[in-house]
């Protein structure tokens, strides 16, 4: 289960290559996700048949926590375990997904909140084990 929750972690993290920002001059402009996103809190939630089962949330004040996404579409992130890593990122026309790409491998994460100041990614995942319905909870928090 550990292992699980830090390759979740982990995903969510690359996921959370995106940045925004917004016009200044323009409050109806949409927020962009160019700019460098600081990580503000991690939670993962587990639920079994519906019912939760477990609930974590880590918070983070280190400037050494931080993704920043580039106009180019790549993106670095960082934190104190991994050091830097550049990764490419891409948007959908509707801006509520995210998909990352490290290596050859892509990450899809939902793009729960995006504004000037905010960004939150989220992702779900169910599956049935032992006739149970399990489902798996994760989402980041960026704050500019």
């Amino acid at each position: 289960m550990k292992t699980l929750i830090r390759n979740l972690s982990t995903i969510f993290f690359i996921a959370i290559v995106l940045g925004s920002s917004s016009c200044k001059k323009d409050n109806d402009a949409p927020a962009s996700i160019v700019g460098k996103w600081y990580l503000k809190s991690e939670t993962f939630r587990t639920y079994v048949n519906g019912q939760l089962e477990d609930s974590e949330e880590t918070t983070s004040s280190s400037l050494n926590d931080y993704i920043e996404f580039k106009r180019d579409g790549t993106r670095v992130s960082s934190d104190k375990d991994e050091g830097t890593q550049p990764f490419t990122y891409f948007i959908n026309n509707e801006r509520t997904k995210l998909t990352l790409v490290d290596d050859g491998d892509s990450y899809t994460i939902d793009i729960k909140k995006l504004s000037s100041r905010e960004l939150v990614l989220g992702l779900e995942e169910e599956f049935t084990l032992d006739s149970e319905l399990h489902k798996y909870v994760f989402e980041i928090t960026y704050r500019k």
